[in-house]
């Protein structure tokens, strides 16, 4: 049940003959019976009493102070997640890629013009989990030690399945069961298959944004150098058209024709896109000031299972088990999103994506197909 919170509620009971109720009687007496009538009465008010409070403190219960708490709007790192529109796209460095046992090393390149090389590992573990880190090496940053136990890390063999130019899938098996990862290149993305179908891909919206360690000094280079990077961008003057062969294509002063030129849309480079600054270095909440000294170190990808109708985990929020659209379109949904934070409170709403008790990131995607988890 849930704890009822209120003030203490002072009962006052009447003086009663405890005798004269107990003892056992022979004879109806008026005086017994109006007696009992009179504590019964006297228990109906009690009991009423008693009911109001706890309705009273019940609402008490679900009041909770919204005030304490920050909404997407209020924290920089959601703020710039929700509004980051990408311009770029990461890619894997085709050349950097290094296959060890039980493991593949690359780079990822591109992204934002203040972005630094990020080294990328893929591990196959004996448990089945492929798992994939990406980190920061401007800084080292702390990694809970809990997220896989120590003896469940342990490596396993895996095959080169196929590789091109513009990607490579790695196969492994568990248990007699075929898994596999896609690595494609540009733009990055990796797609994790059983039995050659995709049950969860990664950054296939092109959301990935990795927010890097780096100096408020660094803002003021980038500003310096964005009009630069513009005059590079400009178009070259165009070719003067002679004439038109059979084809309809043009043909140029200098011999050549359109046909010889490349498609621009496949082959033009990403537009220059900046890190956004909003609440980047400081930002304060409730008259507490929060300064950042190594700046944003936020991170954000976009994941899907494409043959799930259902999503599961996250917990712990006073919501439905199966997770709801948080993007404010959809009827029934949430407009916030599922926050995690580890709280310890007693006043709370139902059906909100509040933060609530512990803070587990863990989601499964349930599908007649199968299960994976994230």
């Amino acid at each position: 049940m849930p704890e009822v919170v209120g003030r203490p509620v002072a009962v006052s009971l009447p003086r009663v003959d405890t005798h004269s109720i107990t003892h056992p009687t022979t004879s109806i007496e008026v005086a017994s019976q109006q007696k009992n009538a009179d504590i019964m009465r006297c228990l109906a008010k009690v009991f009423a009493t008693v009911l109001l409070a706890c309705v009273l403190s019940s609402a008490i219960v679900t009041a909770v102070d919204k005030s304490k708490f920050r909404t997407c709007d209020q924290t920089g790192f959601c703020r710039r997640h929700r509004k980051h529109q990408p311009k770029s796209h990461y890619r894997v460095d085709a050349s950097s890629i290094i296959k060890e046992n039980g493991r593949v090393k690359a780079t990822l390149v591109g992204g934002p013009a203040e972005a630094v090389p990020l080294p990328i590992e893929i591990t196959f573990l004996t448990t089945g989990v492929a798992r994939v880190r990406i980190t920061d090496p401007s800084k080292e940053r702390w990694q809970p030690p809990e997220v896989l136990l120590s003896k469940d890390i342990v490596l396993t063999q895996y095959t080169v399945a196929k590789e091109d130019a513009s990607s490579a899938i790695f196969s492994y098996s568990t248990d007699g069961v075929v898994k596999s990862v896609v690595l494609q290149f540009s733009p990055f993305k990796i797609d994790f298959q059983v039995k050659g179908q995709t049950m969860l891909s990664i950054n296939s919206e092109n959301m990935f944004h990795f927010e890097h360690t780096r100096n408020k000094g660094d803002v003021a280079a980038a500003d310096n150098t964005e009009a630069e990077k513009t005059e590079e961008s400009k178009p070259q003057s165009e070719k003067k058209i002679v004439d038109y062969n059979e084809h309809g294509h043009a043909i140029y002063e200098d011999g050549t024709t359109s046909a010889d030129e490349a498609d621009p849309a496949q082959n033009a480079p990403d537009a220059v896109e900046h890190e956004s600054n909003d609440g980047a270095w400081e930002e304060s909440f409730g008259g507490h000031q929060d300064t950042k000294p190594f700046g944003p170190q936020s991170v954000g990808v976009d994941m899907f299972f494409p043959n799930a109708k259902h999503v599961y985990g996250i917990p712990e929020h006073a919501t439905k088990m199966a997770l709801k659209s948080t993007m404010g379109n959809t009827p029934g949904g949430y407009s916030e999103p599922y926050r995690l934070y580890n709280l310890d409170v007693f006043e709370y709403d139902l059906d909100v994506p509040m933060a609530l008790y512990g803070s587990i990131p863990f989601m499964v995607g349930h599908s007649k197909s199968g299960k994976f988890s994230l």
